[in-house]
């Protein structure tokens, strides 16, 4: 017996649609919100881990935390979605997902300035003083970042376009946005200007 005879997490206008293939996308959906909120934890305690090395300067963590605020409103929007799904929630789902790209993004080059111009040492020691640490070369240090932040926004891109699914097919296509600010209904008037 499937969890969506049991749950009922599956509709009609929903059915033919999945997340990775095998997870109906509600139920998908509710796996990359877990996931968002997981990662919103993990981040922020590997930046405030940062506070506790002798070798890393204070204000690195400030810069950090203001890069994470994105990622923040995001996991703020996952839990709106988790108590009501709705319109908005699920229209703030997708938005969450990029919120989540841009946090990733401003993060990784974060650390790519910070540990390229701003790190004195040759070699980045990750760890504290009580316990050890841990080294690698700047160089090798700034090629894993820069790949877990790509990581990280491809699979967050492919979220957001699972989310963007699921708010589509509930909800049905948006209404284009006029942009001209109601221009596009002037009749043009031959002696200049509109009437």
């Amino acid at each position: 017996m499937c969890c969506c005879c049991i749950c009922h997490c599956q509709g009609e206008e929903d059915k033919p649609l999945s997340c990775c293939g095998c997870l109906p996308i509600h139920c998908g959906l509710i796996t990359i919100g877990i996931l968002t909120i997981l990662v919103t934890l993990a981040l922020f305690l590997e930046v405030f881990w940062t506070l506790l090395n002798e070798l890393i300067h204070w204000w690195y963590v400030i810069v950090a935390v203001l890069c994470l605020i994105p990622i923040v409103v995001s996991a703020i929007f996952v839990i709106r979605f988790f108590t009501k799904d709705q319109r908005a929630s699920r229209t703030k789902m997708w938005i969450a997902m990029i919120l989540a790209i841009v946090s990733f993004t401003l993060l990784g080059i974060w650390n790519l300035i910070y540990f390229q111009w701003c790190y004195k040492y040759d070699n980045v020691y990750a760890g504290v003083d009580g316990l050890g640490y841990t080294n690698q070369t700047k160089k090798s240090f700034m090629v894993w970042n820069l790949f877990v932040a790509i990581v990280l926004d491809f699979i967050w891109a492919y979220f957001l376009c699972v989310a963007t699914a699921y708010s589509t097919c509930k909800d049905g296509e948006p209404e284009p946005v006029d942009m001209t600010g109601g221009a596009g209904n002037m009749v043009p008037n031959p002696f200049g200007g509109a009437e």
